[in-house]
């Protein structure tokens, strides 16, 4: 009986230790994965950049890093890229951005100007109109989602 319970508690200590190790190792590995993410974004911002460098297609480069940056959350960065380009769909992108940034008025100015907004525009929309106490406006832009 003694002999069957020390060997359970072997086992258990083994599981525990074997799982311990994994999970470490796992953990590790999740960062090396972090670390090479950040590593990738960097470099995709450096060719961008040298793209860019060379004056061709710059309206796409321009929108296209602005989205990169957007997607990683700089937008201030996103902003600039997406003020350069006069690709059509950045006016979303900026408008957005500007609301991410707390600068409410530059965003419902262009909001307020987009022709056939989305409804994810319309949502952020009626959101930077809450901001700046315009709420009557914010619930007609919201009806239209």
């Amino acid at each position: 009986m003694k002999v069957k319970k020390l060997l359970l508690v072997f086992t258990f200590c083994g599981l525990a230790l074997v799982s311990g190790c994994e999970q470490k190792d796992r953990l590790g590995r999740t960062k090396d994965y972090i670390r090479q993410s950040q590593n990738y974004y960097q470099k995709a911002v450096g060719l961008y950049k040298e793209l860019i460098s060379q004056g061709k297609d710059l309206d796409r480069l321009h929108f296209e890093l602005g989205q990169l940056y957007y997607a990683h959350g700089e937008f201030l960065k996103a902003v600039e890229e997406f003020k350069i380009t006069t690709d059509a769909r950045s006016k979303k992108f900026l408008a957005t951005s500007y609301y991410r940034l707390g600068n409410f008025t530059d965003a419902l100015d262009i909001f307020s100007k987009e022709e056939s907004p989305d409804e994810e525009n319309l949502y952020y929309y009626g959101l930077t109109c809450e901001k700046l106490n315009l709420f009557d406006q914010a619930l007609g832009i919201y009806k239209k989602i």
